[in-house]
């Protein structure tokens, strides 16, 4: 039996993944707890997708839950969020993945958090994999090189570089220095006056963005404080190589996207010269180092070569050129 509507908006960027969303949208209507509305974002607009969420929008109209399907201008996944969230009518707004599947419990316990935290700058809710995988562990010999073994999960170095979300405790509320973009939920009018990040809109739309979900966190903590849910309220599933990945794009931007977007995400996070261009220097080493093992494991093919490539390049960009990565990348093509 569903529960009286929430004041929880739930907001879900998509993009040619009818397949997905409607494993999501049949989630949500499974919940204990209802939202107000539902915001998708569609970057796409394919019949496929229009179908499927015609068929969720008359399942959920039935409990007044108000259903958006909106098309985005642009494919770039923070502003799809962006411009989804800006459509948002509740006191809180939900974001996830188009991939993403709640608990039926997920909107209760999340609505009984924000009536009993205090100084909320947003919550996220856990994202981890079905029955049949654990969440990921922390590489050891990475944190090492970067000097970050000791910080706990959900914490930012002071280069911005994200401890992994593993081996936390179960059932409990903490405190964290970034968000998860599988899940995560901010009080809707804190979210409204974050200006649009659009240097970070623009790598994106190039297909070599990184971390916005972090960037857009780092902001909300100016707020107030990030608290995750570690109740495993948000499922994702196992990855399935012939499903359709989220926003594809090819080998060489994808190189250039752990070099040259990295390099970004940890301007747009820190100042700090000194512990910014250590992290990026390791980081690289450590990409060059997985590349090598990887020639030598199996043959490359052409993404992978492609990748490489990107990647040798970004590296050059990022180490010889780094006067002209901006802290506010209003331009970061410029680079190229």
């Amino acid at each position: 039996m569903n529960d009286p509507l929430t004041n929880i908006s739930i907001c879900i960027p998509t993009y040619y993944r009818a397949n997905q969303l409607r494993h999501s949208l049949e989630a949500i209507c499974q919940l204990e707890s209802l939202p107000a509305e539902v915001i998708i974002s569609d970057a796409g607009f394919d019949e496929e997708t229009k179908s499927v969420v015609a068929t969720y929008q008359a399942k959920l109209q039935e409990f007044d839950i108000r259903v958006l399907h909106i098309k985005s201008p642009e494919k770039a996944l923070p502003f799809q969020r962006y411009f989804a969230a800006k459509h948002v009518k509740s006191e809180i707004t939900l974001i996830i993945d188009d991939d993403i599947s709640l608990r039926p419990q997920a909107l209760s316990i999340l609505l009984d958090a924000y009536k009993s935290l205090n100084n909320i700058g947003g919550i996220g809710l856990l994202c981890c994999y079905d029955d049949r995988r654990e969440n990921i562990r922390r590489d050891k010999f990475k944190d090492y090189l970067l000097g970050i073994h000791k910080l706990q999960s959900g914490k930012l170095s002071k280069g911005g570089v994200r401890i992994t979300m593993s081996g936390l405790p179960q059932d409990k509320t903490i405190i964290v220095d970034f968000l998860s973009g599988g899940a995560m939920s901010y009080p809707t009018k804190l979210l409204h006056s974050v200006p649009p990040l659009v240097g970070l809109y623009d790598l994106y739309s190039k297909g070599i963005g990184k971390g916005e979900d972090t960037i857009l966190s780092h902001c909300m903590a100016e707020k107030g404080a990030l608290y995750l849910l570690t109740n495993k309220l948000a499922i994702h599933p196992i990855e399935d190589q012939k499903q359709v990945r989220p926003y594809p794009t090819n080998g060489y931007k994808k190189g250039l996207a752990a070099t040259i977007g990295r390099a970004h995400t940890l301007k747009w996070l820190r100042t700090s010269t000194k512990w910014y261009w250590l992290n990026i220097n390791v980081l690289l080493l450590l990409e060059g180092i997985r590349c090598m093992i990887g020639i030598l494991k199996r043959p490359f093919g052409k993404y992978e070569w492609a990748r490489y490539k990107g990647f040798i390049i970004g590296s050059f960009l990022c180490l010889f050129k780094n006067n002209k990565i901006p802290v506010n990348p209003s331009h970061p093509m410029k680079l190229l």
